[in-house]
């Protein structure tokens, strides 16, 4: 028996990295909505939001397109020092900026966004522990990736209407 799926039922793309693409995308969605509030406060908050922004939003296309592993050691370094920066926002402030070493506070935003990062570093660990580059993808596993894409829309439309 061939184990290797025939070219009709074989899926283009692995439901991992599709989940990924799309919490990325969640991630470069709130650091874009964000961009303006960052600029009023600090122009270069600003800047550093909307090259985050960028970088998280042409990472899920690069995931998608050529999932290599330096694409997924990128994401994995990224997303951990931008929780590390936002742990240190929130803990110590940063040591620059109109008040610096004062704390942010925390909210429902600032929070998914983190959790998605924490989500993007372990699903790229998962992905390189794979032997195979590419698996069979069956019609449940694409709803489940569809399903946490609506539910990444909800709770980050949840997020900002509580944090507004």
């Amino acid at each position: 028996m061939d184990v290797r799926a025939d070219s009709k039922t074989r899926s283009l793309v692995d439901p991992l990295l599709l989940a990924l693409a799309v919490a990325s995308l969640a991630t470069a969605g709130i650091h874009f909505a964000v961009i303006p509030e960052h600029f009023e406060e600090y122009v270069p908050y600003g800047v550093f939001f909307s090259i985050v922004a960028w970088l998280q939003g042409l990472w899920a296309l690069g995931v998608l397109i050529r999932p290599t592993r330096s694409i997924l050691l990128a994401a994995i370094v990224g997303n951990i020092a931008l929780i590390a920066m936002w742990g240190v926002s929130r803990s110590t402030g940063l040591p620059m900026g109109p008040e610096p070493w004062t704390p942010e506070s925390l909210g429902g935003v600032d929070v998914l966004c983190a959790a998605l990062e924490a989500g993007i570093v372990v699903g790229c660990l998962q992905r390189l522990r794979r032997e195979k580059a590419m698996k069979r993808t069956e019609t449940r596993s694409v709803a489940a990736v569809a399903a946490f894409a609506v539910v990444l829309i909800v709770l980050t439309t949840a997020a900002f209407e509580v944090s507004m």
